[in-house]
């Protein structure tokens, strides 16, 4: 199965290995295993890769497009609960959705499961959409390892 269409895809998302399983207007499902780079001094995953990957499937569910006119957003505010713990290994999917539209603010929630289709964290974000539907530039090195 080819992979959905990810415009302007972060050096970050590759660097931690996020991967977007599924995208369209208002929902997207983006999916990272585990790994010991991931995980906090606990031996846990970090909040931080999770909260990263909540703001990766939100971003990916609206950025460019055609509800939007096509343009970019950027998050404004983000708010995520930890409900369980996540090891090396675990696979987790982000399945986010729109769930509020204004003229210029999104407000999106997303839902974060393990591989045994447990819910380990929910999260809210607030976009804003950009005034422009140009493409911004990833710049810099394209190779994600620096």
């Amino acid at each position: 199965m080819q992979a959905p269409e990810w415009p302007n895809r972060s050096h970050y998302s590759d660097l931690i290995g996020l991967r977007l399983e599924h995208r369209e207007d208002g929902a997207a499902q983006v999916s990272v295993e585990i790994a010991g780079a991931h995980c906090n001094t606990n031996g846990t995953a970090h909040g931080g890769v999770v909260t990263s990957l909540v703001d990766t499937a939100c971003g990916a569910a609206m950025a460019y497009q055609p509800s939007i006119g096509g343009n970019g957003v950027a998050t404004v505010s983000i708010q995520v609960s930890y409900l369980a713990p996540v090891f090396v290994g675990d696979v987790l999917t982000a399945a986010s959705r729109c769930r509020g539209r204004g003229r210029r603010l999104l407000t999106m929630d997303a839902e974060v499961k393990n591989q045994k289709g447990e819910v380990v964290a929910i999260g809210i974000c607030t976009l804003r959409v950009r005034s422009s539907g140009k493409v911004v530039s990833r710049g810099g090195n394209s190779d994600p390892s620096g």
